[in-house]
């Protein structure tokens, strides 16, 4: 019913851990490796695959890096289409290479999709963290709650507003193959920047039907200086903004005209209003964070402290145990007790990320 789909490029080191753990989570979902890389750590991520995919269901697939562009992020890389035409099952998780899907509870999104066929894409609870020095492998530094949420409205147009309301990541979860495949497909034919091609994605998720958030944990991702992101004001100013959103604008425009029937002018006029408010809002929060250093929180201030300071940390860390915060049933002190809701789930991958690296005379890239 589910199949797992995983890019990658030139990271054979991700590759590895990433089979690592669903080795050891004794994962029986069908997982597709897509794999743009050049020669030598094709050949390194293939040795490694052999060692570590012991038990796995997995096709480690080579694509040309002519056709791939994945530095300037997935909503660029053709080859992505590529892959999902290679998906035969009914339901497919996108994932990434550096991020971890907790395998055994996507059945559990299949089984939601199944029995409600007005839902488009199933998440769950889902967990961010950062390592010490960065890289691959080594000890976790800090870790907290990556936003998802349940969109439920009945109407499309106000599915739009309100993801643009308070946008979660929509790419990490559960959707019917034949969606996926339609939504790529449309972020293909936009010709637009990553950016904009996500959120040409995100907007097509919620027009295809509501979402649906699960209490159990879905997803752990890693944050590190490799990945594609845009600075917000940076991106607003690149010249080649107005073209993209009104890309942006005329393709859900259109779209929502289909799935709500009021006109292409009165759907753009929504697309406007939200994306209007995501502007806004997160124009603001980006200068926030960089400029009102009077203005940010008490904690903000102490972690900034913490990271420079030796000793402070762990003053950090038990101060965030007996104060906890909005995010604290996934700090890495909560995550770690028997007693979190998360703890089964999130053991595997915390072994996964502190094991030793695998044993190999080329180092590849982090």
């Amino acid at each position: 019913m589910l199949t797992l789909v995983i890019p990658t490029k030139n990271r054979p080191l991700f590759i590895s851990r990433a089979l690592q753990y669903y080795a050891s989570a004794a994962c029986k979902i069908p997982i597709i490796i897509g794999d743009s890389s050049d020669e030598k750590n094709f050949s390194q991520a293939r040795r490694w695959i052999e060692t570590a995919a012991s038990g796995l269901n997995v096709h480690h697939i080579r694509y040309s890096q002519s056709g791939s562009d994945r530095a300037k992020g997935w909503q660029q890389d053709r080859s992505i289409i590529e892959l999902l035409n290679q998906v035969e099952t009914p339901y497919a998780a996108f994932y990434a290479d550096d991020d971890f899907a907790v395998a055994n509870n996507l059945a559990l999104a299949v089984d939601f999709l199944e029995a409600n066929r007005d839902y488009s894409f199933v998440s769950g609870c889902a967990a961010a963290f950062s390592l010490e020095g960065g890289g691959v492998y080594g000890q976790i530094d800090t870790a907290w709650q990556y936003h998802q949420r349940t969109i439920d409205d009945a109407d499309p147009a106000r599915r739009l507003l309100s993801l643009f309301r308070d946008y979660p990541g929509v790419e990490y979860g559960v959707s019917r193959t034949n969606q996926l495949k339609h939504r790529w497909n449309k972020v293909f034919e936009a010709h637009v920047d990553n950016h904009t091609g996500e959120i040409v994605n995100g907007s097509l998720v919620v027009l295809q039907g509501k979402t649906k958030k699960l209490e159990h944990l879905f997803l752990v991702r890693q944050i590190h200086s490799q990945q594609t992101s845009n600075d917000m004001f940076d991106w607003v100013s690149n010249d080649l903004f107005p073209h993209n959103y009104h890309t942006f604008q005329e393709v859900i425009g259109r779209e929502l005209s289909l799935q709500d029937g009021m006109s292409v002018d009165s759907a753009q006029e929504v697309v406007k209003e939200a994306f209007w408010f995501y502007l806004a809002r997160n124009l603001l929060r980006k200068w926030q964070s960089r400029y009102a250093v009077d203005g940010r929180s008490v904690s903000y201030r102490f972690r900034e402290l913490a990271r420079s300071i030796p000793g402070v940390r762990r003053a950090w860390h038990m101060m965030r145990s007996v104060f906890p915060d909005e995010n604290s049933e996934f700090s890495l002190e909560a995550l770690l007790r028997p007693s979190s809701p998360y703890h089964n789930d999130f053991m595997p991958i915390y072994r996964a990320v502190t094991a030793p690296p695998p044993a190999s005379d080329e180092t590849g890239p982090e």
